[in-house]
């Protein structure tokens, strides 16, 4: 392995009494471990909406299909499958409410709109309507307090419009 060995007169650099890098160095320390502060956190807010967007889409997707899976409708589907399509609703409405401006690491107004939350709420309470009068998956339903939730974090967002608000 090679190593370098130190100049005359300390400091490296190559050039004798060259510690003049090493204090130039020191000097730029602080403003470069500020850079890759903010350069880490801006990709884990990068993270944080494209995982959370990602999500939203896929829960709506989900109760939007569990809700046209109506048992009665369709020959009885088993509770289990919209107990766990549910559950799934809940997870991404509690995840996105606690991802909203003012709790913890939070999404920007524009990368919260862009999860659509009128949407996933529109689609939960489809399923929600559909699935509460079932006994098996109303004993086991997360959605509502999850909606509940997501619900008043929602319409106290200053971000978003009154349209989606309401």
């Amino acid at each position: 392995m090679w190593q370098q060995t130190p100049a005359p007169g300390g400091g490296g650099g190559g050039a004798p009494g060259g510690g003049g890098d090493d204090a130039a160095a020191a000097e730029h320390a602080p403003a470069a471990c500020a850079a890759a502060e903010q350069a880490a956190a801006a990709a884990a807010s990068e993270l944080l909406a494209l995982s959370m967007r990602s999500a939203c889409h896929l829960a709506t997707q989900l109760a939007a299909a569990a809700a046209r899976l109506h048992p009665q409708g369709n020959g009885g589907v088993p509770a289990d499958i919209l107990t766990e399509a549910a559950a799934g609703v809940a997870c991404a409405l509690r995840d996105l409410a606690l991802s909203c401006p003012g709790s913890g690491p939070a999404l920007n107004d524009e990368a919260l709109l862009a999860c659509q939350p009128h949407r996933l709420m529109a689609a939960a309470a489809a399923l929600v309507f559909v699935i509460a009068p079932i006994p098996e998956v109303r004993d086991d339903l997360a959605v509502m307090p999850m909606e509940t939730l997501a619900l008043f974090t929602f319409q106290a967002s200053p971000g978003l419009s009154s349209r989606v608000r309401a």
